[in-house]
């Protein structure tokens, strides 16, 4: 089974130089981080689906509670429902939401509009198709009952239980910590803390004294950096896509169709051909038609001069009773029968021969089995007004011979 990858490039608020590595879909990092300006970037991700990670402090993540249902409804909604809690005009603001919590609350992500454009303007030009777009802070896993700190060059990240992350800039381990708990909620709290070598190694000491005031501490080293860390928490449990509203992506039938060109192709060129092949044997069938009509309409105006189809063929039907029923009245009619014969003859069966005479019809036909007959004497009999008997059926080579018998049934 072919394991999907994902293309995570986290950028700065000046877009670059960005970060980026490839995961699978279990998180699990296929290539080293590396670093650089977007067309490096480009190039690594080649056919990759893109998730991008935007800087934690230009994404204001909330909650609201919105008396509406519906994805489109809450989104139209949302803007005017935090109007008042926000410092810039929402005209100038993207927002994007995320499914209700359990308490009935709406995850909302902001960010400003014209910022948001112009960064994705830049992978737009650098070819860049990206597919999800989240802040960089969602990545910090939510741990029940823990409080997780995700410690970065010149940030610090810290989600508690079934909250929204929040992203201090500026600030380093100590000073976030003492900004999120009082000296009570210390002694009461589960710490885990999270990043790399580099980051953590300035807070030997500290860690050391953290460890005596909370409740539990566990520190993790990311040896494949913070962006795999942050890239795994998004696959296994998505934040707020901020590809909504306006920036909604289109469904791209022929990127999604272009590793199926070739199969495609081919059966687009396997139905052409049965097409083809379908309208030469329409072509050939409607020849052959056409010359049986010339045919029958040449033999129609030497025998019954100055007839037309139908009238031909009730005067021959007349002419083959008269005759062989020697005058009397017609006991089934020869056309009819000859009509209800054709039809319950298969592929797989012959007539052999016929013979009309007295308004009974005698057949001898060449079928692969007893089944096979017994199947045309019932479809025969279904033509109605019909009695079919199958007078004798004899082994032969290549199946079994049947004569049956077609006569009027008696009023």
């Amino acid at each position: 089974m072919t394991v999907a990858e994902t293309f995570v490039i986290r950028i700065s608020h000046d877009l670059e130089p960005a970060t980026w590595t490839v995961l699978d879909d279990y998180g699990r990092p296929l290539v080293a981080e590396s670093s650089g300006g977007l067309s490096a970037a480009a190039a690594a991700a080649g056919d990759r689906r893109v998730m991008l990670l935007l800087p934690g402090i230009d994404v204001l993540l909330l909650h609201t509670q919105l008396p509406v249902k519906g994805h489109s409804r809450q989104l139209k909604m949302v803007p005017f429902s935090l109007e008042e809690g926000l410092a810039a005009d929402v005209e100038t603001l993207h927002f994007a939401i995320g499914p209700a919590t359990d308490s009935g609350d709406i995850p909302v992500a902001v960010t400003e509009r014209d910022l948001l454009l112009a960064w994705l303007d830049q992978f737009k030009h650098h070819k860049l198709a990206v597919t999800k777009i989240y802040s960089e802070a969602e990545g910090v896993p939510d741990t029940p009952g823990t409080l997780t700190v995700l410690v970065d060059a010149g940030c610090v990240y810290l989600r508690q239980p079934g909250q929204q992350p929040v992203t201090l800039d500026g600030v380093d381990l100590v000073q976030a910590l003492d900004l999120s708990l009082t000296a009570e909620q210390y002694a009461q709290t589960h710490v885990l803390i999270y990043g790399d070598q580099s980051a953590l190694s300035e807070h030997q000491s500290f860690l050391g004294q953290l460890r005596e005031r909370v409740a539990g501490l566990d520190v993790q080293i990311l040896a494949d950096g913070v962006l795999q860390r942050l890239g795994a928490t998004l696959l296994a449990d998505p934040g707020i896509d901020l590809l909504q509203g306006e920036l909604a992506r289109r469904s791209d039938w022929f990127g999604l169709l272009k590793p199926w060109r070739m199969a495609a192709g081919l059966a687009a060129g396997f139905i052409l051909l049965l097409l083809l092949n379908a309208g030469i044997d329409y072509w050939s069938l409607q020849r052959r038609s056409a010359a049986l009509d010339t045919v029958l309409d040449e033999t129609c105006g030497r025998v019954f001069p100055g007839s037309n189809e139908q009238s031909c063929l009730r005067q021959v039907n007349d002419l083959l009773v008269t005759r062989g029923n020697d005058g009397a009245a017609p006991s089934q009619p020869f056309l009819p029968t000859l009509a209800a014969v054709g039809s319950a003859l298969n592929g797989k069966s012959r007539l052999q021969a016929l013979d009309y005479r007295s308004g009974v019809t005698n057949l001898r036909v060449l079928a692969p089995d007893v089944a096979t007959l017994d199947g045309i004497q019932k479809a025969i009999a279904s033509s109605g007004g019909i009695e079919v008997n199958i007078q004798s059926a004899n082994p032969v080579d290549g199946g079994v011979e049947g004569r049956l018998q077609v006569r009027g049934q008696n009023p």
